[in-house]
């Protein structure tokens, strides 16, 4: 698998940028972290709302909007697919198509934004 620039292999590093949550998921060879940007290599073609095509998935943190429109949707696996499309650009019909372990992948990247983040201290 090809490396991406600025890709972080050391846990220990993605843990200081990321949190732990993250660093769980460091010897993922599906996922691939950098300092700004997570990706995932599906295993089959997604289309975004650009009208192209990708294997590798770019995810960005989800932010209040994005956790605003998930408490609209019933079913954990439909809030699932619309917090995915949110932070991904990829066009519910084409997410309609993943496999299931390409969505459980991308359902682990999701719950880690939604984890624990770097330590921040003490706030009082």
């Amino acid at each position: 698998m090809e490396k991406i620039n600025g890709q972080i292999t050391e846990k220990e590093a993605v843990k200081e940028i990321w949190g732990d949550e993250f660093a769980k998921l460091a010897d993922n060879k599906r996922i691939v972290i950098t300092e700004i940007e997570i990706f995932v290599r599906l295993r089959c073609e997604v289309k975004l709302s650009d009208g192209s095509s990708t294997r590798l998935l770019k995810l960005r943190e989800p932010n209040v909007r994005d956790l605003k429109n998930t408490d609209t949707v019933k079913g954990d696996i439909s809030k699932s697919a619309v917090m995915i499309a949110s932070i991904s650009d990829v066009l519910d019909s084409s997410l309609d198509k993943l496999g299931a372990s390409d969505f459980t992948l991308l359902n682990l990247v999701t719950a880690a934004f939604l984890g624990d983040g770097p330590e921040t201290g003490a706030t009082s």
